[in-house]
């Protein structure tokens, strides 16, 4: 008979830490509209596809945006994700790379980031909110600093623009101050844009997140392992059926009947 013991680490005695708390800063730019008059209503998509504003933000407020989605989404082909004109369709997906996993990314890639993605509050992103960049620091991973939510990813040129702004929710319209990437900007190997559509905000018209899994609009790639480059695109092998080893789905909630409760299911399946 073989015995097992658990041998306790012997701790040394622990560093004084000063107690840190982290709190929202007044924004620079003022939210469009206050999130808690937000309408949360359950959402369907119309049966034409339409461009419309969404509004998203982290989770104490502290960022606002508006995105301009076209949905229902029309899927582009992994292989072929530019229109007739040469311009990059509207794409969802998930990465299984480790920065995506660990930061919980659900990607959305803009057609035109300039037009498409308009910061509202902070406007000075890359001073006021955190900003990780690994491997060769090119993209800025940018993170409010009081909540520590992610609602995009960006590398290249911006600027400030004063624009017509449409409140989504009240159809009031307004000119404000407004961030977002720079006029002419194109995507390539030194400008990238992507949202966190996790970060949108729930109740929108036409915006049911458990609507983009259950018709396959998320692709998924496959970016875990470092793979020669052979001059292929991690799109090439991306699927629209399930993830990669080391990926998930997007959550759902599922009815747990025996448990007679409602749980969110983190998607890790």
């Amino acid at each position: 008979m073989t015995t097992v013991r658990c041998i306790t680490p012997q701790l040394s005695t622990p560093q004084y830490r000063p107690h840190l708390t982290l709190t929202a800063k007044q924004p620079s730019n003022p939210p469009y509209h206050q999130p808690s008059k937000l309408k949360h209503t359950m959402s369907t998509s119309t049966a034409n596809p339409q461009r419309r504003p969404y509004t998203g933000s982290c989770h104490c407020g502290f960022v606002r945006y508006i995105v301009y989605l076209t949905l229902p989404h029309d899927p582009p082909s992994p292989r072929n994700r530019r229109d007739a004109n040469g311009q990059i369709r509207q794409m969802i997906y998930r990465c299984n790379c480790t920065t995506c996993q660990k930061t919980g990314l659900l990607h959305v890639r803009l057609p035109s980031p300039p037009d498409d993605f308009l910061l509202l509050s902070p406007l000075d992103p890359l001073r006021e909110l955190g900003d990780y960049q690994c491997f060769d620091k090119l993209i800025h991973f940018l993170f409010c600093r009081a909540c520590g939510v992610r609602c995009f990813s960006f590398m290249g040129e911006w600027e400030l623009n004063e624009k017509e702004v449409k409140d989504p929710v009240s159809g009031e319209v307004g000119v404000r101050k407004v961030w977002s990437p720079k006029k002419g900007w194109v995507e390539d190997m030194t400008r990238y844009m992507s949202v966190n559509a996790q970060t949108l905000d729930a109740g929108q018209q036409g915006l049911d997140l458990r609507e983009w899994t259950e018709k396959k609009w998320v692709m998924y790639l496959d970016c875990l392992e470092e793979k020669e480059d052979d001059g292929a695109s991690s799109f090439d092998t991306a699927t629209y059926d399930r993830p990669f080893a080391g990926g998930m789905l997007v959550p759902r909630v599922v009815d747990v009947t025996q448990c007679g409760a409602m749980v969110g299911d983190l998607g890790i399946w």
